[in-house]
């Protein structure tokens, strides 16, 4: 039971630290879920007989697809998140320069009898695991 004569010491703010570190700890926290969001999929795309490579190349097919897939993958830094696919057109390429995947990188196309690619590069693909290659 409360003495009704008995007096509350009176409410108090936090001190200034307090309000400094919450807040500071409230801006790390939406930075956090900010740089954490989901990376939608991409597909990307290579054309060995009309793609070009250049700074704008992938993000489209034919003229707008890059040439090789190293350049996509290496020089642009593209295809690098799970769930990206690259897409192969039909035709020939030469790419020599050799081609890491990332996890969850898929190469999909026209199929073995429609891709031909020349490379010096051994190996030319090899994945932080064994990519899907789909034909």
């Amino acid at each position: 039971m409360i003495n009704q004569n008995t007096k509350l010491p009176p409410k108090t703010d936090p001190p200034l630290a307090e309000k400094i570190i919450f807040f500071l700890l409230t801006i790390l926290f939406f930075l956090f879920l900010a740089n954490n969001q989901a990376h939608a999929a991409a597909t990307y795309y290579v054309d060995g007989d009309n793609g070009a490579n250049n700074g704008t190349c992938g993000n489209g097919t034919g003229f707008d697809a890059c040439a090789t897939i190293s350049y996509l993958t290496e020089t642009r830094g593209l295809a690098q998140n799970v769930g990206d696919i690259i897409s192969v057109g039909a035709g020939a390429m030469t790419d020599n320069a050799a081609v890491v995947l990332e996890l969850g990188v898929d190469i999909v196309g026209a199929g073995s009898g429609s891709v031909t690619i020349n490379t010096t590069a051994s190996p030319y693909i090899r994945g932080t695991v064994t990519p899907l290659v789909q034909q």
